[in-house]
Protein backbone atom coordinates (compact mmCIF):
# COMPACT_ATOMS: atom_id res chain seq x y z
CA UNK A 1 0.00 0.00 0.00
CA UNK A 2 3.01 2.38 0.90
CA UNK A 3 4.60 1.70 -2.39
CA UNK A 4 1.50 2.56 -4.67
CA UNK A 5 2.70 6.63 -5.02
CA UNK A 6 6.20 5.44 -5.98
CA UNK A 7 4.70 2.85 -8.89
CA UNK A 8 2.71 5.76 -10.01
CA UNK A 9 5.92 8.21 -10.08
CA UNK A 10 8.63 5.97 -12.04
CA UNK A 11 5.87 4.71 -14.44
CA UNK A 12 5.44 8.64 -15.21
CA UNK A 13 9.40 8.84 -15.24
CA UNK A 14 9.54 5.86 -17.67
CA UNK A 15 7.04 7.05 -20.24
CA UNK A 16 9.66 10.21 -19.94
CA UNK A 17 12.42 8.16 -20.48
CA UNK A 18 10.58 6.42 -23.52
CA UNK A 19 9.68 9.79 -24.94
CA UNK A 20 12.73 10.81 -25.33
CA UNK A 21 14.52 7.33 -26.61
CA UNK A 22 12.29 8.03 -29.35
CA UNK A 23 14.11 11.28 -30.21
CA UNK A 24 17.55 9.81 -29.76
CA UNK A 25 18.17 11.54 -25.95
CA UNK A 26 19.42 8.49 -24.57
CA UNK A 27 22.78 9.88 -22.30
CA UNK A 28 20.17 11.87 -19.93
CA UNK A 29 17.86 9.00 -18.78
CA UNK A 30 21.37 6.88 -18.49
CA UNK A 31 22.80 9.83 -16.51
CA UNK A 32 19.69 10.34 -13.95
CA UNK A 33 19.52 6.60 -13.41
CA UNK A 34 23.49 6.22 -12.75
CA UNK A 35 23.16 9.16 -10.09
CA UNK A 36 20.23 8.44 -9.04
CA UNK A 37 21.43 4.81 -7.66
CA UNK A 38 23.97 5.89 -5.28
CA UNK A 39 21.63 8.78 -3.76
CA UNK A 40 19.12 6.28 -3.11
CA UNK A 41 21.37 3.82 -1.33
CA UNK A 42 22.62 6.47 1.09
CA UNK A 43 18.96 7.47 1.34
CA UNK A 44 17.74 4.45 1.98
CA UNK A 45 20.31 3.52 4.81
CA UNK A 46 19.43 7.46 6.52
CA UNK A 47 15.71 7.08 5.87
CA UNK A 48 15.84 3.07 7.65
CA UNK A 49 18.52 3.52 10.50
CA UNK A 50 18.56 7.39 11.33
CA UNK A 51 15.22 8.04 11.10
CA UNK A 52 14.31 4.67 12.28
CA UNK A 53 11.46 4.14 10.35
CA UNK A 54 12.34 0.31 9.22
CA UNK A 55 10.48 -0.88 6.32
CA UNK A 56 8.02 2.23 5.70
CA UNK A 57 11.34 3.89 5.36
CA UNK A 58 12.11 2.10 1.84
CA UNK A 59 8.83 3.13 0.70
CA UNK A 60 9.53 6.64 1.30
CA UNK A 61 13.28 6.22 -0.10
CA UNK A 62 11.99 4.91 -2.80
CA UNK A 63 9.30 7.86 -3.30
CA UNK A 64 11.39 10.70 -2.87
CA UNK A 65 13.91 9.05 -5.76
CA UNK A 66 11.21 8.24 -8.17
CA UNK A 67 10.37 11.88 -7.54
CA UNK A 68 13.51 13.51 -8.23
CA UNK A 69 14.16 10.99 -11.55
CA UNK A 70 10.47 11.91 -12.43
CA UNK A 71 11.13 15.75 -11.78
CA UNK A 72 14.64 15.88 -13.51
CA UNK A 73 13.30 14.61 -16.90
CA UNK A 74 10.28 16.15 -16.83
CA UNK A 75 12.40 19.41 -16.22
CA UNK A 76 14.90 18.52 -19.16
CA UNK A 77 12.18 17.83 -21.26
CA UNK A 78 10.81 20.75 -21.03
CA UNK A 79 13.45 22.95 -21.99
CA UNK A 80 15.36 20.84 -24.72
CA UNK A 81 16.79 22.20 -28.05
CA UNK A 82 14.46 20.25 -30.03
CA UNK A 83 11.92 22.87 -30.11
CA UNK A 84 9.26 20.89 -32.77
CA UNK A 85 8.53 18.26 -30.56
CA UNK A 86 8.35 20.42 -27.85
Amino acid sequence: MYMIPSFFLFGLFDANRLFLNCLNETVVATTLVIIALPVHGLLSYYVVYGLGLGWVGVCVAMFITYFLLFASITIYSSFMKNLEVR
